[in-house]
């Protein structure tokens, strides 16, 4: 018999904000691991397979020896990396904010809240430049990251104006959500904590 693999980020569905049903079965809870139990629910009834079965394959596939194994970890660190990257496709949390329809979301939501502050600049085509996280909460009961990060945000100087800046360093906050296998920005999430313009070095809020 072929060995049976699985899409984790794919079974696990990602419907509801807060609960979803599988097969009869409540998820109450975003952690990694229940992310995962939901994907071998899911796998167990696609192939028709066991229940105990399938969380094996999900726990092999996930590099650990076996479920017992996978469970026992999870208790101990629910945030383990092979558990994120089994539950999310990602290596680490940070990792999100790099992913392209993340990236972009925040890229337009920048533009649309800093609009004034461009028009008075000397600068176009700004874009988002040396993206950093430098804080980041995981809610497994919402199945939501709670992220701050750090950046720039950078134009092209028009030469035919005079000097009136040209980029911003910008700290902001947001939420990211995990639905139907697609991270999305959180929409009214995103908080522009402090803008520095590199003509006016002081910080407003």
């Amino acid at each position: 018999m072929a060995a049976i693999h699985y899409d984790a980020a794919r079974l696990a569905g990602y419907r509801y904000p807060k609960r979803y049903f599988i097969g009869g079965t409540a998820m109450s809870d975003y952690s990694y691991l229940s992310i995962l139990k939901t994907c071998a629910k899911k796998l167990a009834r696609i192939q028709k397979i066991k229940l105990s079965k399938a969380l094996e394959i999900v726990a092999r596939d996930a590099k650990f020896t076996s479920y017992h194994e996978l469970s026992e970890v999870a208790k101990r660190a629910p945030l383990e990396q092979r558990l994120v990257f089994a539950a999310i496709g990602e290596d680490t949390q940070e990792d999100v904010i790099y992913r392209d329809e993340i990236f972009y979301a925040i890229d337009r939501e920048v533009e649309d809240m800093l609009s004034g502050d461009i028009a008075e600049t000397n600068a176009y085509g700004f874009s988002i430049e040396n993206l950093e996280a430098t804080s980041i909460n995981y809610d497994p009961k919402r199945g939501i990251l709670v992220v701050q990060v750090i950046f720039d945000y950078q134009g092209e100087q028009d030469s035919e104006r005079p000097f009136s800046g040209s980029s911003f360093e910008i700290v902001a906050k947001m939420e990211l959500l995990l639905r139907d296998n697609v991270w999305s920005l959180v929409e009214n999430s995103l908080e522009l904590t402090s803008v520095n313009s590199n003509v006016d070095n002081d910080w407003y809020d």
